[in-house]
C-alpha cells in the first residue's frame, strides 16, 4: 500500500505540460500533453481557415500565444492554446508592411521580431495595451537563407540563424528603442542549414540542423564570447527543425523529414542523455511548449486532497507508529 502511496503522490506533483508541434506539409497543428518519463500524448489536431502551414511560434509575457504562417504570409493568434483553442489573425500583410515567408519569431518584452524571409528582412512590431500590434521597424539588406530568431537570455541580443550554405548565425544587439545592430557572427561546430535555437536555464545556446540531423551547442563567457560545446545526435533526429525546452528541463526536437520527436534529457553538468523519441502524424516545423497553469505551484487544493490521502492510508493500513 506505500507503493500506491508513492504512485498517488507521484501522480499529484509529475510534471506536465502542454506541446504544440506544426506539420510542414499541410495547415494541421498537433497538441501534445507531455508528462516528465513518461510519453507524449496527442491530444488534438487543430484546423482551422486562418492559416496555412505554420513555422514558428512566440509567446508573449501575457501568455498569449502567436504563429508564424509561412505560405499564408501573415501572423496568428492561437486563442486559448491549452483549453479549447481557435486561431483568429493578428498581423496580416494589409498593413503597412508585406509579409513574405514569415519564419521565426520572438517577443522581447511588448516587441515582436519576425524574420521575413523572402525579402531578408527583420520586421519589429509592437504589442499595444489594446492588444493590436503596430509595425515598428525593419531591419533590411539580409539573405533570404534567414530563418529562426530568439532574443538571449539577457534581453540585449537577437540571435538569427541562416541557413542553406550559409550556415551561420547573426548575433544583433537590440539598443533602448528596440532597433537592431548586427554584432558578429557564429559559425562551426556542426552548423548545417541551422533553423531554430532555443536557450537553457544556464544561458547555453541549441541550435536545431536540418542539414547534418544535429543539435550545436554554444556557451558563451562572461563578455558574452560563445564558444562551441559539441552537439547532439541520433535518436531519431531526422533534420532537426524545431526545439524547446520544457518546464523540467527536457529538450525535445521535431524532425524536417521524419516523423519523429526526439527527447534528451541532461544531468546537473549538463551533459546529454537520449531519452527516447515518438512518432508524429507527418513532417514537422516549428515545436513550442506552453506550460500548463497548474505546473507553476500546486493548487491549494491539491495539498488538501493530499493530505486527505495520507490520512487516509495511515488510518487503514497502519502507516502511524502502534502503540505500545
Amino acid at each position: 500500500m506505500k507503493y500506491i502511496l508513492s504512485l498517488f503522490i507521484l501522480c499529484i506533483f509529475a510534471h506536465s505540460a502542454t506541446m504544440y508541434v506544426a506539420s510542414r506539409t499541410n495547415s494541421e497543428l498537433y497538441r501534445y500533453e507531455v508528462t516528465e518519463n513518461n510519453s507524449a500524448i496527442l491530444n488534438l489536431t487543430l484546423q482551422d481557415p486562418n492559416f496555412n502551414i505554420v513555422s514558428d511560434y512566440a509567446q508573449h509575457s501575457s501568455g498569449k500565444l502567436y504563429a508564424s504562417d509561412v505560405t499564408g504570409n501573415k501572423v496568428v493568434q492561437i486563442i486559448d492554446p491549452v483549453g479549447a483553442p481557435s486561431v483568429a489573425p493578428e498581423i496580416n500583410s494589409g498593413g503597412p508592411v508585406v509579409f513574405s515567408n514569415p519564419a521565426g519569431m520572438s517577443f522581447r518584452g511588448d516587441n515582436l521580431f519576425v524574420a521575413n524571409f523572402s525579402r531578408g528582412e527583420i520586421l519589429r512590431f509592437v504589442l499595444g495595451n489594446d492588444g493590436n500590434f503596430s509595425f515598428a521597424a525593419a531591419t533590411t539588406g539580409l539573405s533570404s537563407a534567414l530563418r529562426f530568431l530568439e532574443v538571449g537570455p539577457n534581453g540585449n541580443e537577437l540571435f538569427a540563424t541562416f541557413c542553406c550554405g550559409q550556415n551561420f548565425i547573426q548575433r544583433f544587439t537590440i539598443d533602448a528603442n528596440g532597433d537592431l545592430q548586427t554584432n558578429g557572427t557564429i559559425s562551426g561546430n556542426a552548423l548545417s542549414n541551422p533553423h531554430d535555437i532555443v536557450f537553457n536555464g544556464q544561458g547555453e545556446m541549441f541550435v536545431a540542423n536540418i542539414g547534418n540531423s544535429t543539435v550545436s551547442r554554444f556557451l558563451f563567457d562572461g563578455n558574452g564570447n560563445a564558444t562551441a560545446n559539441g552537439f547532439l545526435s541520433g535518436n531519431g533526429i531526422g533534420g532537426g527543425i524545431g526545439l524547446d525546452f520544457a518546464p523540467w528541463g527536457e529538450l525535445f526536437i521535431s524532425s524536417h523529414d521524419g516523423l519523429n520527436i526526439s527527447r534528451f534529457t541532461f544531468d546537473v553538468n549538463g551533459n546529454a542523455s537520449a531519452n527516447g523519441f515518438f512518432a508524429a502524424p507527418t513532417l514537422m516545423s516549428g515545436l513550442t511548449f506552453v506550460e500548463n497553469a497548474e505546473n507553476a505551484v500546486p493548487e491549494p487544493s491539491t495539498y488538501l486532497l493530499l493530505l486527505v490521502a495520507m490520512t487516509f492510508f495511515s488510518r487503514h493500513y497502519g502507516f502511524t507508529e502502534q502503540k505500545r
